[in-house]
C-alpha cells in the first residue's frame, strides 16, 4: 500500500464530512417531520448536494484504491504482455472519457450559474462542478496508476 499523500487525506475527509452531513440532514428531517411536525425546508436540498459530492469525490477515491467494479474473467485468460497492454489502452479510454466529461459539463455550469435552488438559494451549478471536480481527481489517480505502472514496468 503507498502512502497516502495530502490529497488523498484532503479528499478522504471530504468525504466523511459529507456522509457526516447527509445522515445529521436526514435525521433531523424525520425528528422535525414526523416528530415536531414541523419539516426543514433545506435538508433534502443539503442532502442532495452532499451526496452528488460524495458520489463524484468518492469515485476518484475508489479509482485509487482500484475498487471499482470490473470484469476482469477474459483479461486473465491473455498473455501478461497483451494484459499489459489492454491495462494501458482502457486507462486512455477512461481519460478520455473523463476528458469528455468535463469539456461537456463546462457549458452546462455556465448554463446553471444563474438557476437558484429553492430551499438552499445557491446556484444550481454546484451539483454539477461536482461532476467536474470529481472527473479531474479521476484522472488524476488513473494517470498516478498508469505513470506507477509505467515505473515497475520499465524496472521488470
Amino acid at each position: 500500500m503507498e502512502k497516502k499523500t495530502l490529497l488523498d487525506k484532503f479528499l478522504e475527509i471530504i468525504v466523511i464530512t459529507l456522509l457526516i452531513i447527509i445522515v445529521v440532514a436526514v435525521n433531523l428531517e424525520v425528528v422535525f417531520r414526523y416528530i415536531l411536525h414541523n419539516p426543514l425546508y433545506w435538508s433534502e436540498e443539503l442532502s442532495k448536494l452532499s451526496f452528488v459530492w460524495m458520489i463524484f469525490i468518492g469515485s476518484a477515491l475508489a479509482t485509487r484504491d482500484k475498487i471499482h467494479i470490473q470484469m476482469d474473467y477474459f483479461a486473465d485468460k491473455l498473455s501478461p504482455k497483451i494484459q499489459c497492454w489492454l491495462f494501458y489502452i482502457l486507462q486512455i479510454i477512461c481519460i478520455a472519457f473523463l476528458m469528455s466529461v468535463i469539456i461537456f459539463s463546462v457549458p452546462l455550469i455556465g448554463i446553471q450559474a444563474n438557476i437558484r435552488s429553492v430551499a438552499l438559494n445557491i446556484s444550481m451549478s454546484y451539483f454539477t462542478l461536482a461532476v467536474f471536480i470529481g472527473s479531474i481527481f479521476t484522472i488524476i489517480y488513473i494517470s498516478k496508476d498508469i505513470f506507477n505502472k509505467l515505473k515497475r514496468d520499465s524496472k521488470s
